[in-house]
């Protein structure tokens, strides 16, 4: 999911989060108020549909060749520090 729509859907979240925790005061409400978001997982594949973002199938072909950049000595690291940063998982 690309950072701007990520940093989005954090803020939507924490303001739901403030305005639903403003009235509760114990522990167990607040718990319980979290447990009504849900998962972690769940509001992200509803925030990719809102959004309209398709993940792409397939093999992480970028992160295999970063992992494997890791056993060559420096330029190797650095090349696979690139390959981490390009990444889209």
């Amino acid at each position: 999911m690309p950072g701007n729509r990520r940093l989005e859907i954090l803020e939507e979240v924490e303001e739901h989060i403030a305005e639903a925790r403003a009235g509760l005061t114990t522990e167990a409400e607040i718990r319980t108020m979290l447990e009504r978001l849900g998962p972690p997982e769940e509001i992200a594949s509803e925030a990719k549909q809102r959004f309209g973002i398709v993940q792409k199938p397939g093999a992480p072909v970028l992160e295999i060749v970063a992992i494997v950049l890791l056993l060559v000595p420096l330029a190797g690291w650095v090349l696979s520090s690139v390959l981490m940063w390009l990444s889209t998982i």
